[in-house]
């Protein structure tokens, strides 16, 4: 089995045979799953947005292998035309990132992709439901 070592510095991350342990940068650098959480991190603080995933209890966004970006704060369900797929349903969160700052979304479900946005003032958008 050959050894790689991808831009990082870092070998891939433990994977499934579903998965390939990296993440490839639009600049086709490669990163392991650890170090493109970091990069999410930074995007966070630097762009105000990012992309991850509704973990399966909707409790947390996450990257795609599961690394937690955000802890959701409050969710609600809502029925109508606007589901994403044709589900005629979607989910809307606010989240809370490890440095306290808030973010919002919304998406078609558990396990799937969201676009989270930064919370302008920590003032707009008040807290609800259960706390991190």
């Amino acid at each position: 089995m050959e050894s790689t070592i991808l831009d990082c510095g870092h070998a891939p991350s433990e994977h499934s045979a579903f998965s390939t342990g990296y993440g490839t940068a639009a600049d086709g650098k490669r990163y392991c799953n650890h170090c493109c959480a970091e990069r999410d991190v930074m995007a966070m603080r630097e762009r105000g947005i990012v992309c991850g995933y509704v973990s399966g209890d909707a409790k947390a966004i996450t990257t795609w292998p599961g690394i937690m970006l955000a802890t959701i704060t409050s969710i609600r369900t809502h029925k109508g035309r606007r589901g994403y797929i044709g589900r005629g349903s979607y989910i809307t969160y606010r989240a809370q990132a490890g440095d306290g700052s808030m973010w919002y979304g919304r998406a078609e479900g558990t396990h799937m992709v969201t676009t989270m946005r930064r919370v302008r003032s920590k003032f707009a958008c008040p807290t609800i439901g259960v706390s991190p």
